[in-house]
């Protein structure tokens, strides 16, 4: 598993990376996600894997860097080739400012 960091986010997104959110929807509201992010949350990651393409880099993140990671340690045990966000979304929203 790879790691991503706050500041790779706006390359990423410009480059059409794939990121994904493993947070529940309610973790999202309010404007607490980065923008154009799939939302998988981590119970739904199993019965949803189909979404994923396994020939390309998954990013993932949630809020602090957990559930991301065993996302990604799920997904790679399937065969998807992923990177886990440094620190999460709080991680990303204290780069932000």
């Amino acid at each position: 598993m790879d790691i991503w960091k706050p500041e790779d986010v706006s390359r990423l997104k410009a480059n059409g990376a794939l990121i994904i959110d493993v947070r529940e929807p309610e973790e999202r509201m309010g404007g607490r996600a980065i923008e154009d992010t799939k939302n998988i949350p981590l119970g739904e990651l199993p019965s949803r894997m189909e979404e994923l393409p396994k020939d390309q880099m998954i990013y993932v993140y949630c809020e602090s860097g957990m559930r991301s990671q065993n996302a990604c340690l799920f997904l790679e045990s399937k065969g998807y080739k992923t990177s886990n966000l440094a620190g999460g979304y709080r991680g990303y929203h204290a780069h932000k400012g």
